[in-house]
């Protein structure tokens, strides 16, 4: 998962525009930090890495990467899936085929009663 992590983050003000500018008070809530705090990193249009990547998971480029993750890990799984099915329906097929072949009625047995 963390191949996904973007390795350039849009600049802070971007970030902030596209998740709807919300209030310095909304944002130090999220983040767990002071008010002040969140006014010098808008001022200075940085943040930690840390609170930038958070900001950047709730904006539609961070949402697409995981709903694009999502619907490709469930397309894999979805697949393999189906390929566990094959392959169980074929040994099924091979353990009937063996099994009629190897009824020779042996001495040892048991008696259907």
């Amino acid at each position: 998962m963390l191949a996904h992590a973007p390795r350039v983050l849009p600049p802070l003000a971007v970030v902030l525009a596209d998740i709807g500018n919300p209030s310095t008070t909304d944002l130090a809530a999220v983040l767990d930090v002071d008010v002040r705090t969140i006014q010098r990193w808008i001022a200075n249009d940085k943040m930690p890495r840390t609170a930038h990547l958070a900001l950047f998971w709730l904006t539609r480029w961070g949402r697409s990467i995981v709903d694009t993750t999502a619907v490709n890990d469930a397309r894999l799984y979805a697949s393999l899936a189906r390929s566990r099915e094959d392959e169980l329906r074929q040994l099924r097929g091979q353990l009937a085929k063996l099994l009629a072949i190897a009824d020779f009625g042996s001495a040892n047995d048991p008696i259907a009663a």
